[in-house]
C-alpha cells in the first residue's frame, strides 16, 4: 500500500509520499470541526512505524536418530530432519484525521526457510565414519525491522561403518531318503527306474553387527543356510552288467539277469564360515531282480547260427530246455508253431503218430515234418512276473521225387491183374525214388539217413457173381486201410525200388463175373539218423478192371489204371487202424 504523509503548515496540505497536491486554502482556516459549518478536514496524519515483534521459532527441531550403523558401501541412510517452523512477525503505524477515527496499519514480518542441507555433504557410499550437522538457511522478509537468522543447525547425525562377524554354529547336511524302485522284479529287456528323494538339514549361523560408534549392544541375527550340493549320480548293476547317470533318478535296462542294486549318492558343503569341505551324505541302494527266461538246446547253449544249432532237418529230434535265471519259474507254457510231433509207431497193424506232447513243464521235445522258419516260444512266472522268449529255427528237408511206371491191365491165368509180378518190366507199378540233402549243417553234421515205403489201399471194391442159378454176388470191400505189409518192401535187387501188380483171381468156373476197383496211395518216407519217420512225396493211383466167364472161358469187358501218376508233397504221414488182409469177400447182394 503506498502511505501518504502529510503536515499543517501555514493553513495548506502538503502530500509528501503521491502524485496529488491539494489546493492552497485562500485564507487560513482552523482544521477540524467548525463553530459553524461542517468539520474541515486536513488528515489524514501519518505516523513512523513501530515494531511490534520479529518472527519467532514455534517448534522443536530435531536430527534422529543422531547414529547410524552401517555396512560398507552403504548409500547414508538419511535420518528424519524436523526444520524449524517460524511465527510470523508485526510491524504497524496509524493515520490520524481531525474529523474521523485513527486507521491503525499492521504488515506481516515473516521469515523463509530454506532445504535442509548437511556439513560436511553426504558421501554417496560409506567408507569410512562420519558425523554430519543438518542446517536449514533462513532469509526474513523485512531486514529493516528484523534481521535475518541465516544459517540455522538443526542438529547432527555420525554414521559409522559396522563390523559384522559370523559364526557358525552347527553345519548343515543332507541324507537320501524314499527310495523307490520299479519293478522291483522285472523280466529281462525290461525298463527299471528308481529314485532317491534328499532331505536338508540346514547350517545354522550367528552374525553379529558391532557399531563401534554407539553404545548400543551388538545386534545378533540368526541365519539357517542349506548346503550345497557339489555332485549326485546313481550307479546299478546286475550280473555282468552296469550303469550309471547323474541325479536322482535312474533309468536303465539291464542285459544280465539276478539279483542287482542301484545306489544313490550325493556329497555337499556347507559356506564360510562352516566347514567347506566336501562330504558325503550315506548311500541310499535299491534291490530288484532281473529275471531271465532263455531257450536253450541240450547242451544248455544258446539257439543261433554262431552255435550251430537253429537249423535242423525233418525227422531230426529237437529238445529245448528253459534256461532260467532270477528265481524260481514255474506254469511254463510252450509254442510251437509248424507241423510238430513227438512220434510215429507203425506196424502192419496200425500206423499212428502222435502230435500231441507235453507243453507245461521246462522242456519240451519234439520232431517237424514241415520245413520254413518254425518259431518256438516260451513263457513261465516269477515271483509273480509272467517273461516269455521265443526262438527261431529254420527247417530244412530233403529235395525228393517219386517216379512211377505203370504197366497193362490184362487177365491170364485166370485172374485180373495190374501188370504181372513176374518182370520188374512188367508189373502193374513201379516206384523209384530221388533223394538230394540240402546243404548246410544239421543233426549235429550228421547227413546219413534211411528211407521206407509205406501203402495204403485208399478204398477198395471187389465183386465176385456165382456161376450158378442163384447167381449170388460176393463182395469184399474196404478203405484207409494197409496194404499187406508195413513197411512196404523193397523189390530185391532193383535198389530203392518197389513195385506193386495187384490181382484178383476169378476162381475157374466157380463164378461168372468178377470186378475189381481199387485206389492206393504209396509213400516215401524219411528218417535222418537217431531221428523219426516224416513223409517226403506220395503218388495216388488206382487201376480197375470187369471180366465175364463165357462159354467156359474168361474174357475182359474193361480195363484201366493211372498212367504213370506224379507225385506230390507230403507232409501227413500215413495212418490206419486196419489191414486189409483182415477182409474177405461176403455175401453182399
Amino acid at each position: 500500500m503506498k502511505l501518504k504523509t502529510m503536515s499543517k503548515m501555514m493553513g495548506r496540505v502538503i502530500v509528501l509520499a503521491g502524485i496529488f497536491f491539494v489546493p492552497i486554502l485562500a485564507s487560513a482556516q482552523s482544521c477540524g470541526p467548525q463553530p459553524e459549518g461542517p468539520c474541515i478536514e486536513c488528515g489524514p496524519y501519518t505516523n513512523i512505524w513501530t515494531l511490534d515483534y520479529c518472527p519467532s521459532q514455534t517448534n522443536s527441531s530435531s536430527v534422529s536418530p543422531t547414529e547410524i550403523c552401517q555396512h560398507y558401501g552403504d548409500v547414508p541412510t538419511i535420518p528424519t530432519v524436523v526444520a524449524p517452523i517460524y511465527q510470523a512477525g508485526q510491524k504497524e503505524t496509524h493515520d490520524d484525521y481531525d474529523c474521523k477515527d485513527t486507521v491503525y496499519i499492521y504488515v506481516g514480518i515473516s521469515n523463509s526457510v530454506g532445504g535442509v542441507q548437511w556439513d560436511p555433504p553426504l558421501p554417496a557410499h560409506l567408507t569410512n565414519s562420519f558425523c554430519s550437522t543438518a542446517y536449514i538457511n533462513v532469509t526474513s522478509s523485512d531486514t529493516n525491522w528484523c534481521a535475518s537468522p541465516g544459517r540455522v543447525d538443526i542438529g547432527s547425525c555420525c554414521w559409522c561403518v559396522s563390523v559384522v562377524s559370523t559364526n557358525c554354529i552347527y553345519n548343515g547336511y543332507f541324507y537320501l531318503t524314499n527310495g523307490t524302485i520299479s519293478p522291483t522284479n522285472g523280466c529281462l529287456g525290461s525298463a527299471f527306474s528308481a529314485s532317491a528323494s534328499k532331505i536338508t538339514s540346514n547350517a545354522m549361523m550367528v552374525m553379529t553387527t558391532h557399531c563401534p560408534c554407539s553404545t548400543n549392544a551388538d545386534i545378533n541375527t540368526t541365519n539357517y543356510p542349506a548346503p550345497t550340493i557339489v555332485s549326485n549320480w546313481w550307479m546299478a548293476s546286475v550280473g555282468s552288467f552296469s550303469t550309471n547317470g547323474t541325479g536322482l533318478s535312474a533309468s536303465f535296462t539291464p542285459t544280465d539277469c539276478g539279483s542287482g542294486s542301484v545306489t544313490f549318492y550325493l556329497t555337499y558343503k556347507n559356506s564360510m564360515p562352516c566347514d567347506t569341505n566336501v562330504y558325503s551324505a550315506t548311500p541310499l541302494g535299491l534291490s530288484f531282480n532281473v529275471l531271465s527266461l532263455n531257450i536253450t538246446d541240450g547242451s544248455g547253449n544258446n539257439i543261433s547260427s554262431a552255435n550251430s544249432n537253429n537249423v535242423v532237418i525233418v525227422g531230426q529230434g529237437v529238445g529245448l530246455t528253459a534256461q532260467t535265471c532270477g528265481g524260481t519259474f514255474s506254469n511254463f507254457v510252450w509254442n510251437v508253431a509248424g507241423s510238430a510231433f513227438s512220434s510215429y509207431s507203425a506196424n502192419y497193424q496200425t500206423g499212428k503218430v502222435v502230435t500231441v506232447f507235453p507243453l507245461t513243464n521246462s522242456s519240451v521235445s519234439f520232431y517237424w515234418k514241415d520245413g520254413g522258419s518254425k518259431s518256438v516260444s516260451c513263457s513261465a512266472v516269477c515271483a509273480g512276473v509272467s517273461c516269455s522268449t521265443n526262438v527261431t529255427i529254420t527247417v530244412v528237408r530233403p529235395t525228393a521225387q517219386i517216379i512211377s511206371k505203370t504197366g497193362i491191365v490184362g487177365l491170364d491165368a485166370g485172374a485180373l491183374h495190374d501188370g504181372v509180378n513176374t518182370s520188374i518190366s512188367t508189373v502193374g507199378i513201379s516206384f523209384t525214388n530221388t533223394l538230394t540233402m540240402p546243404s548246410g549243417y544239421y543233426n549235429s553234421g550228421d547227413t546219413n539217413y534211411s528211407i521206407e515205403w509205406v501203402q495204403k489201399i485208399t478204398s477198395t471194391v471187389r465183386r465176385l457173381q456165382t456161376n450158378n442159378v442163384s447167381g449170388d454176388w460176393y463182395r469184399l470191400s474196404a478203405s484207409d486201410v494197409l496194404d499187406t505189409t508195413y513197411p512196404y518192401p523193397f523189390d530185391a535187387g532193383y535198389g530203392n525200388e518197389s513195385s506193386d501188380s495187384p490181382s484178383q483171381g476169378l476162381g475157374g468156373t466157380l463164378y461168372k463175373s468178377a470186378s475189381v476197383n481199387d485206389s492206393f496211395t504209396r509213400w516215401l518216407l524219411f528218417k535222418p539218423d537217431g531221428g523219426e519217420w516224416v513223409p517226403l512225396r506220395q503218388v495216388n493211383w488206382s487201376w480197375s478192371a470187369a471180366a465175364s466167364l463165357v462159354g467156359g472161358t474168361w474174357s475182359l469187358t474193361s480195363g484201366t489204371n493211372s498212367p504213370n501218376p506224379t507225385d506230390s508233397d507230403s507232409t501227413a504221414h500215413p495212418e490206419w487202424t486196419d489191414n486189409i488182409i483182415y477182409h474177405e469177400f461176403f455175401l453182399k447182394e
